[in-house]
C-alpha cells in the first residue's frame, strides 16, 4: 500500500524548521562562541607577547546574551609582572537588538566577582599600556550597568616607585547608565576597606562629552605614617603615627580642570618627631581642617579654618643659635623651583594647646612654656588680595604670668600688636647675665601693657605706647648670696619709645620699696663696680638718644652703705626714703628738680633737695642735702682711721650744698657736732698727726656745740680731681689753720685782731698790766667762758737786752716808792688807790734817792745823778732775775684771768720763761690755747 504523506503546508515546515535552527543557534552560540573567544585571546596574547591571560571557563548564552568567565588571569609575563589581574567570574548581558539597531554595544549588565588586582610596579605599568595614538574609532558602548563584588587592589612594597605595600579589600563598585558616546550622565558608587582599617567611599557623576566629573569622596582612618615615609623625602622629620579622614566633593571640568572641596579634612594623634634628637615636635589628639579647596588648575589652595584642640609644639634653639625648625627641609632633593601656588587659610584656631621653647645651645638654656594656650590666626595667604594677618593669642606662661597679644601685619610689613603681660617670670633669664655679670637675679616678674608698631622698609622703625613694671625683684651677688638690689614693684606709666631715633617719654616712674647695698670694698672700689662679668668694650659715640621723664618717684626706699676700709667697718641704713625728681630729660639746658626725704638709722631725718640733669650731670647741679641728728658713734670708724680716736658720743647736722656748671664744682658744707666727744686712741697709719683735740677744743661753744663752714671747689677735667680728696684737704687746711691760729677761731667772740690776744704787752723790767692789756684780758676771759672746752697757757717772756737795760731802773723806782709809802704810813696818811698811783713827789724823790745811796754804804753826797747812776750800777741785773721778771709777767696774767676774768684756776697753765730778744717789737709774754 503507497503511503504518501501529503505535502506539509509551508507554515509547518516552518514550524519544524524552527526547533533545528534554534537548536543550531544554540550550538553554535554556547560552544562556537566560547570557542571563539578563546581562540581570539590566544591570538591576542601571541600578537601580545609581554601578556599571558587564560581563562577557566566561557559561557554563553546566546538566548539571553549573557556572556560569562570563571577563572579569568591575565598578567604581564615575567616573575616580577607588574600588573596581575583575577577575576573568580564576570558576566555580561547584551542587548543584541539594541546593538544592532543603535549601531553600538550596548550591554544590560556586567558584573564582576571577587577580582584581584595585583601592581607590581606602577611606573613600569604606566609604560606598558602607553602606545601610539590613532588608528580605528572604538564602537560605541553602553553599559545599563557595571557591578563589582568583593575586589582587592595589592600593591606589595618594594617596587622601583614605592616603597609602601597597599591593599584594598571588600572593594565594592557600581557604574549605571555609562555611554561611551556622552549623552546621560553616568553614575558610579565605590566602596572599599585597607588592610590598615583605612576606609575608602566614593560616588560620582560622569559625562563623557564634554567630560565632566562630579564625585564626592569619603576616607575615614587613613593611616599616616606610611604615605609619609612615601611621599616626605625629608629623613630629620618622621611621622611616628596619625590618622586622617576625608570628606569632599571633587569636580572636573575641560575649562577649569580639577577643583578638590570644599571638603573637610579631619586628622587625629598627630606625633611628628625630630629623628636625631627623638624628640616630639607636634603632638595633637585632633586637627580639623573646613572647606579645604584646591584648584589644580589655578594652582590656588583655600582652607576656611583650621581647628586643633589639645596640640602640644616644640621647639628649641641648636647649638649653633638657630632654631630647629630652620634646619628642616634642607636635606630635601632640589629638583628645581616648583610652579609658584596661592594659599588661603580664612582662620587657625588652637585651645587648650601648649607651646614648649627650649635653648639647647647651652646646657643650662633656659625654656619658656605657654599654656594652656589658646591662639588664633585670621587671613593668612600669600595672594595679591590677601587681607592682613590678625593673630590673638591667650596663655599662661610658665605655669605663672599670663600673656595676651592681638597682632595685625599688612601685607607690606607694616604690624601693629596689643601686648598684655602679667607676672611673666624673668628668672630664666639669669643665666645670660652670667657672661655678662656677678649678679644673680633670684626673683623678679614683668607686667608690660601697650601697643607696638613696626613700620619695614629701608629705614625701619619701632614705636611702643603703654606702660610696663617690675615686680618683686630680687638681685644677689653670685658670690655669696649677699642682697644688692631689689624692689617691690617699679611702674614705668605712659611710655612712648620711638626707635631707633628716638624718643623715650615716660609720663611717671614709681619705685615702691627699693632697697640698694652699696659698699666700698677693702681695695677701695665700689661693690658694684665689680659686678661686671668681665671688660666691656668701649661703645661708639653716636647722636644723643631722648629721653624724658615726667617724674621719678619713690616710696619707702631703704638703703644699706658699708665701707670695708675701716676697722671696724662702718655701716648705716637709709630708711623710709620717700620724694619725687621731676622734668628728667636728656635735653641738654633741661633742669629736673628733686626732693627726697628719708631717715638714716630709725631716728636721723634726711632730706635731699635742688635742680639737676643727671643725663649731663658735669653740665649743671645744684643740689642740697641735710642730715640732722644723727649719731656721731656711726663714724666711729673713720675718727679712728683718719683723726686716730674713736668717737664715745655726739650728734652731727650736715647742711651740704653742690654746685656745679660747666663741670666747675663750688660746694658749701655746714657741719654741725653736737656733744663730740672723743673715745679711746686707736692707732692707725692714715691718722693725721694734727692735734685733734684742740681743734674739738677751739670750735665747741658753751653749749657744747661745733659749728663748721667748710666750703670746697674744683674742676671735673682736672685728671687729679677727686671729691674725697677736695674734702680731706680741706678739713686738714681747717685744722691747720685752727692750731696755728688757735685765736682766730674765737674771731667772732673778740673785737679786732684776733691774733691780738695771744699776746700781753708789758714795758720794759715791769711786769705790770696795762689798762688795755686788761681790757683785752677781759674779752679774752669772756670768750674763753663761751669754749668751756680751751684750757689757757701762759708763757712769761723776757728781753734779756731791754729788760736788763731796764729792770736796775724799775727796781730803784720801786724801792724809792716803797720807801715813800712807809713814811706815809708812819704819819699815819691813809693810802687810798688814787695816793698808791701817784707819783713821788719831786722834792721827796730827791731826798729819798739819797737816802737810798747810803743804804747801800756808797756814803753821802747831795749830787742827786751821780746817787742815781750809782744806785743803778749796785742793782744789775742777773740772769736768775730775768727769769724772774717772765714768771712775774706769767703769774700777773693769770691772777688777773683767775680773779678779774672768773676763769677757773684750773684751767690757766703756766709754761716755762722764755729768754730771747727781739729788737723792734714790744715786750710781749705768750698765750696758747689748748684742748681740755
Amino acid at each position: 500500500m503507497d503511503l504518501r504523506i501529503p505535502p506539509l503546508h509551508p507554515a509547518v515546515k516552518y514550524l519544524l524548521a524552527l526547533p533545528a535552527a534554534v537548536g543550531l543557534y544554540a550550538l553554535l552560540g554556547g560552544v562556537g562562541v566560547p570557542w571563539l573567544l578563546r581562540g581570539q585571546l590566544t591570538q591576542w596574547t601571541a600578537q601580545h607577547p609581554e601578556f599571558t591571560a587564560g581563562v577557566e571557563r566561557i559561557r554563553y548564552n546566546p538566548f539571553s546574551a549573557k556572556l560569562a568567565l570563571k577563572g579569568l588571569d591575565l598578567a604581564v609575563a615575567g616573575p616580577a609582572a607588574p600588573l596581575r589581574l583575577r577575576v573568580a567570574e564576570l558576566s555580561a548581558n547584551a542587548e543584541v537588538w539594541a546593538s544592532l539597531g543603535g549601531k553600538r554595544l550596548v550591554l544590560d549588565e556586567i558584573r564582576v566577582a571577587a577580582p584581584e588586582l595585583e601592581i607590581g610596579d606602577a611606573a613600569a605599568l604606566a609604560g606598558l599600556f602607553a602606545g601610539p595614538d590613532g588608528g580605528e574609532a572604538a564602537l560605541p558602548v553602553r553599559i545599563g550597568r557595571l557591578v563589582l563584588e568583593e575586589g582587592q587592589i595589592r600593591q606589595p612594597a618594594g617596587g622601583a616607585t614605592t616603597s609602601m605595600p597597599l591593599q584594598l579589600e571588600g572593594i565594592d563598585f557600581q557604574l549605571d547608565h555609562f555611554s561611551s558616546d556622552g549623552g546621560e550622565p553616568a553614575f558610579l558608587q565605590l566602596e572599599a576597606q585597607a588592610d590598615n582599617g583605612a576606609k575608602l567611599s566614593a560616588h560620582a557623576s560622569l559625562s563623557l562629552s564634554p567630560l565632566a566629573v562630579d564625585a564626592a569622596l569619603f576616607v575615614d582612618d587613613l593611616p599616616l605614617q606610611p604615605l609619609w615615609q612615601r611621599y616626605v623625602a625629608m629623613p630629620s622629620l618622621s611621622l611616628q603615627q596619625g590618622a586622617a579622614s576625608l570628606a569632599t566633593p571633587i569636580a572636573y571640568r575641560a575649562d577649569s580642570g580639577v577643583v578638590i572641596g570644599p571638603g573637610t579634612l579631619k586628622l587625629r594623634n598627630l606625633d611628628l618627631q625630630d629623628t636625631a634628637q627623638q624628640t616630639a615636635l607636634l603632638q595633637a589628639p585632633a586637627v580639623e581642617l573646613r572647606r579645604v579647596t584646591v584648584d589644580l588648575r589655578k594652582q590656588r589652595a583655600e582652607i576656611d579654618a583650621i581647628e586643633a584642640d589639645k596640640a602640644q609644639v616644640a621647639g628649641w634653639i641648636a647649638a649653633g643659635g638657630a632654631l630647629n625648625y630652620s634646619g628642616y627641609g634642607k636635606d630635601e632633593k632640589d629638583g628645581g623651583a616648583p610652579p609658584a601656588w596661592h594659599y588661603r587659610i580664612g582662620r587657625v584656631g588652637l585651645t587648650e594647646a601648649q607651646l614648649r621653647l627650649q635653648d639647647r645651645s647651652r646646657a643650662d638654656g633656659a625654656s619658656l612654656t605657654l599654656a594652656p594656650l589658646s591662639l588664633t590666626l585670621e587671613a593668612l595667604g600669600n595672594g595679591a588680595d590677601a587681607a592682613p594677618l590678625k593673630l590673638a593669642l591667650e596663655s599662661a606662661v610658665n605655669g605663672q604670668g599670663q600673656l595676651q597679644l592681638g597682632v595685625t601685619a599688612g601685607k607690606s610689613g607694616e604690624v601693629a600688636a596689643d601686648i598684655k603681660a602679667q607676672r611673666i617670670d624673668l628668672t630664666p633669664l639669669d643665666v645670660y647675665l652670667q657672661p655678662f655679670t656677678k649678679v644673680k637675679l633670684t626673683e623678679g616678674n614683668l607686667d608690660l601693657a601697650g601697643r607696638l608698631d613696626y613700620r619695614g622698609g629701608d629705614a625701619p622703625q619701632v614705636r611702643f605706647e603703654g606702660e610696663a613694671a617690675v615686680n618683686d625683684l630680687a638681685v644677689e651677688r653670685r658670690d655669696d648670696n649677699t642682697d644688692l638690689l631689689r624692689w617691690q614693684r617699679l611702674h614705668l606709666k605712659g611710655v612712648s619709645l620711638g626707635y631707633p631715633q628716638g624718643p623715650l617719654n615716660i609720663a611717671e616712674v614709681v619705685a615702691e620699696q627699693p632697697y640698694a647695698r652699696i659698699a666700698i670694698e677693702a681695695d677701695q672700689t665700689l661693690n658694684w663696680a665689680k659686678l661686671a662679668g668681665g671688660e666691656s668694650k668701649a661703645s661708639q659715640p653716636g647722636p644723643a638718644f631722648p629721653v624724658a621723664i615726667g617724674a621719678l618717684r619713690i616710696r619707702n626706699g631703704m638703703s644699706d652703705f658699708a665701707d670695708h676700709t675701716l676697722r671696724p667697718e662702718f655701716a648705716a641704713t637709709i630708711h623710709r626714703l620717700d620724694g619725687d625728681i621731676k622734668g628728667l630729660s636728656s635735653n641738654p639746658d633741661a633742669r629736673a628738680s628733686l626732693l627726697l626725704e628719708g631717715q638714716v638709722d630709725q631716728y636721723a631725718p634726711v632730706r635731699v633737695q635742688g635742680m639737676l640733669n643727671p643725663f649731663r650731670a658735669g653740665a649743671y647741679t645744684d643740689i642740697e642735702m641735710h642730715f640732722h641728728n644723727m649719731d656721731l658713734t656711726r663714724l666711729s670708724p673713720y675718727s679712728g682711721k683718719f683723726a686716730g680716736y674713736r668717737i664715745e658720743k655726739g650728734k652731727l647736722t650736715l647742711d651740704l650744698r653742690y654746685r656745679l656748671e660747666n663741670r666747675k664744682l663750688d660746694a658749701e658744707n655746714q657741719v654741725i657736732m653736737d656733744h663730740l666727744t672723743l673715745g679711746e686712741r686707736v692707732e692707725s697709719k692714715t691718722a693725721t698727726s694734727l692735734p685733734i683735740g684742740l681743734a674739738i677744743a677751739l670750735l665747741r661753744d658753751s653749749d657744747g656745740k661745733i659749728d663748721i663752714h667748710l666750703p670746697i671747689s674744683g674742676n671735673l677735667d682736672d685728671p687729679k680731681f677727686s671729691l674725697r680728696d677736695l674734702y680731706a684737704q680741706a678739713i686738714t687746711g681747717l685744722i691747720t689753720k685752727l692750731v696755728s691760729s688757735p685765736f682766730t677761731v674765737l674771731g667772732n667772740l673778740l673785737e679786732g685782731d684776733a691774733e691780738e690776744y695771744g699776746r700781753v704787752a708789758f714795758f720794759p723790767g715791769k711786769a705790770l698790766l696795762s689798762p688795755q692789756q686788761k681790757d683785752k684780758l677781759l674779752k679774752l676771759a669772756d670768750a674763753l667762758q663761751q669754749r668751756s672746752g680751751l684750757n689757757l697757757e701762759i708763757r712769761g717772756v723776757t728781753d734779756p737786752e731791754r729788760d736788763r737795760a731796764a729792770l736796775p731802773e724799775v727796781r730803784l723806782q720801786n724801792r724809792i716808792r716803797h720807801q715813800w709809802r712807809d713814811e706815809l704810813r708812819a704819819k699815819r696818811v691813809e693810802l687810798t688807790p688814787e695816793r698808791r698811783r701817784q707819783p713821788v713827789p719831786e722834792g721827796d724823790y730827791k731826798r729819798l734817792l739819797l737816802a737810798q745811796y747810803s743804804k747801800f754804804g756808797l756814803g753821802t753826797t747831795q749830787d742827786a745823778e751821780l746817787a742815781h747812776q750809782a744806785l743803778l750800777a749796785k742793782l744789775a741785773v742777773t740772769d736768775t732775775d730775768l727769769r724772774q721778771l717772765a714768771q712775774r709777767r706769767a703769774e700777773r696774767i693769770r691772777e688777773f684771768l683767775v680773779k678779774d676774768g672768773g676763769i677757773a684756776e684750773q684751767r690757766v697753765y703756766l709754761l716755762d720763761v722764755l729768754v730771747e730778744s727781739k729788737p723792734g717789737r714790744e715786750l710781749e709774754s705768750l698765750l696758747l690755747l689748748n684742748g681740755s
